[in-house]
């Protein structure tokens, strides 16, 4: 999985955008905590961490939104 998401997603630090390179766009949609996730082979996660995996190569512990915006990555 962590190599299908590394080939297949790419992040912007600049804008927090997650684009999913073969579609040109990434559909994500708030929880009901207002965290953004989306769907990736039939699995759920959230953007914030995939954004933390695209950046650094690892799978963050917990991740702190600092600003206190849930969908700020």
């Amino acid at each position: 999985m962590d190599q299908f998401i590394l080939d297949r997603y790419a992040y912007c630090p600049a804008s927090g955008a997650l684009v999913n390179k073969k579609h040109g766009y990434c559909s994500t949609r708030p929880d009901k905590d207002g965290y953004l996730r989306l769907n990736i082979r039939g699995k759920q996660f959230y953007q914030h961490r995939v954004a933390w995996f695209l950046m650094t190569g690892l799978w963050p512990s917990a991740i702190d939104h600092i600003n206190g915006v849930k969908t700020d990555n």
